[in-house]
């Protein structure tokens, strides 16, 4: 059979379900999936240690002599046919130092799931084990997750008559400081109760596990343009990790299937959290070109540029991998600037073909509205602004890259003092850069939980008006974060909105809570669609947060833990922020308004 004729199952993901690094994989559960595809055959191993130094394949066919995968800069251990077609069922062989293990038979084409426990399969010695993998096909018992690759953001809880109060002295995985002081029009009788719902959790940092072999052959129909919106008229693309994660939920749901498998329709935004990931963007633009080829049509794909100097300064677990060390920062500039963003810019002009959203530094900017009370943010300032502006001016040069500045939400940026604010620190970062007209606009909601609604909605779901915050949706809080804008004399800003996981308003008890929220469901799918809200200016609705990624582990013990993530709204037991968390994933499926 020719490559080319294969049209099933062309990607194994082996992932752990451990994240420690000082695992490897003589302690593990290997789970084996499956993901339909054309043409690429590739197998991966995802290894979150340094000990696993070797795995191979072996199957019955051409590569019946043990076949050694490459392991790629982003954990995974990848295989790619030569011309032959791998015949099942297939064998890998894992080496730790000395050690070797075999897992025969461990997958076939008619096994969308294989559970292994490696534990006892290691022997500690150098010879070759033989090991029949169960000859029953076993459910695994939990959805496997991953090594968290980016901490999450986190926003301000807004407190309009009350000061910023000190950070948690825990490590938490997105926790909000205390919110900055507002000055109402009239003071609310009571502090206002809401916070912003959650801050960003990491996307998978991942690459995703498929690339083509070869460019494609056939250019899209159009060349994408800067002045219109990148959202309409394109396809999105789809990050077939994210589609993995999804699967590894539908083997353990299999009542659900139908229901869950319509979410791997939708796309998501890839997270350029730390440097080390920055080469994979390569890839994911090779597989959108790819799509574009095979459609006939644009494909867009997102990204998230997340890498300041001290990154998330209200928080004490979300910290970056660039530091300052002190409030010039010259040294942590420099490196997000040559290491960081002149990287990203280098890669993204080879694909002038492919139309590219980002969305630029979630909290960043916002912080130093409202938590200039925080030392880290005081000490941040130039990095922010100098480091936003830059990036700015750097993806403003390339035609096909669409820039959408993060701009918080209607629950953190909603009141008047705190919005002016950021306004004010967006008009000098925009004058920095070169001007406003170098941006498409500004991105709301990214990975949180307050409600879309439109103009006409008059639900107040957390009450916000009788606070004087008057941005009780999203659409509302564009609305009036757009008169603002205009008031600076910075017009004709486009926005997004991300709808991932806002499908139900009144999910929350206490709408300060913002942590695996229990209730909560899928929102608006992906669309350019946004004429009901009541505005000509939101260019989309996007999950710029995979829905499904965990805002946080419920685990008191752990060193990431945040109370916020064992509140009375918080689904628990929850794994480490970024982690794929199944059930709650399975939750927002079938909360998802509109529905599946």
């Amino acid at each position: 059979m020719a490559l080319n004729q294969i049209v099933l199952l062309s990607l194994v993901n082996l992932i752990f379900s451990c994240y420690a690094t000082s695992q490897d994989a003589r302690g593990s559960t290997i789970v084996i999936t499956s993901n339909p595809s054309n043409n690429n055959w590739w197998l991966a191993y995802a290894v979150s240690d340094t000990a696993t130094t070797a795995v191979e394949l072996q199957d019955s066919g051409a590569y019946a002599s043990w076949t050694s995968l490459s392991a790629s800069n982003w954990g995974y251990w990848i295989f790619t046919t030569s011309g032959s077609p791998i015949t099942f069922p297939v064998s890998f062989r894992l080496s730790a130092g000395s050690e070797k293990l075999i897992i025969k038979n461990a997958f076939s084409t008619n096994a969308p799931g294989v559970s292994i426990d490696t534990k006892t399969l290691f022997s500690g010695s150098s010879s070759d084990l033989p090991t029949q993998a169960p000859t029953t096909k076993p459910t695994p018992t939990q959805t496997p997750t991953t090594a968290p690759t980016q901490t999450p953001t986190k926003a301000p809880t807004q407190a309009p008559t009350q000061a910023p109060t000190k950070a948690p002295t825990t490590a938490p995985t997105q926790a909000p400081t205390k919110a900055p002081t507002q000055a109402p029009t009239q003071a609310p009788t009571k502090a206002p109760t809401q916070a912003p719902t959650k801050a960003p959790t990491q996307a998978p940092t991942k690459a995703p596990t498929q690339a083509p072999t070869k460019a494609p052959t056939k250019a899209p129909t159009q060349a994408p343009t800067k002045g219109g919106n990148p959202f309409d008229g394109t396809e999105y693309y789809i990050n077939p990790h994210y589609t993995f994660e999804v699967d590894s939920s539908i083997a353990t749901n299999p009542s659900l299937s139908a229901t869950l498998a319509k979410v791997k329709a939708f796309a998501s935004a890839f997270w350029i959290d730390r440097m080390a990931v920055i080469d994979n963007v390569t890839t994911i633009l090779t597989q959108a070109r790819a799509q574009s080829a095979k459609s006939g049509q644009n494909v867009m794909a997102a990204l998230v540029v997340y890498d300041l100097p001290a990154r998330d300064c209200a928080a004490l677990a979300s910290n970056g991998e660039i530091s300052c060390a002190d409030a010039n920062c010259a040294a942590g500039i420099n490196t997000y600037k040559t290491n960081y963003i002149d990287r990203i810019v280098a890669v993204l002009r080879a694909f002038p073909d492919v139309t590219i959203v980002t969305v630029v530094e979630p909290d960043s900017l916002p912080n130093l509205a409202t938590n200039l009370g925080v030392a880290k943010c005081t000490l941040a300032q130039v990095a922010y602004k100098t480091g936003v502006a830059y990036a700015i001016q750097q993806l403003s040069m390339l035609s096909n890259v669409h820039i959408y500045v993060d701009a918080a939400h209607g629950g953190w940026l909603g009141w008047d003092t705190g919005r002016t604010a950021a306004v004010s620190v967006f008009a000098e970062v925009l004058a920095a850069a070169g001007g406003a007209s170098k941006i498409r606009g500004f991105a709301t909601n990214v990975a949180n939980y307050q409600p879309l609604g439109s103009m006409s909605d008059a639900a107040d779901p957390c009450s916000l008006s009788t606070q004087y915050n008057f941005a009780t949706n999203e659409v509302k809080y564009v609305s009036l974060l757009d008169a603002s804008l205009v008031a600076s004399g910075i017009t004709g800003m486009h926005y997004i909105i991300d709808t991932g996981r806002n499908g139900v308003i009144n999910a929350r008890t206490d709408c300060s809570n913002w942590c695996n929220i229990n209730r909560a469901g899928l929102g608006v799918p992906p669309t350019s669609s946004t004429a009901s809200s009541g505005l000509a200016n939101i260019d989309a609705y996007f999950w710029v947060k995979p829905p499904g990624e965990s805002d946080g582990t419920s685990d008191s013990s752990a060193v990431r833990f945040d109370p916020h993530c064992g509140s009375v709204d918080s689904v628990k037991p929850a794994p480490e922020a970024g982690n794929w968390f199944s059930s709650y994933f399975v939750m927002l499926a079938n909360n998802a308004n509109p529905s599946l």
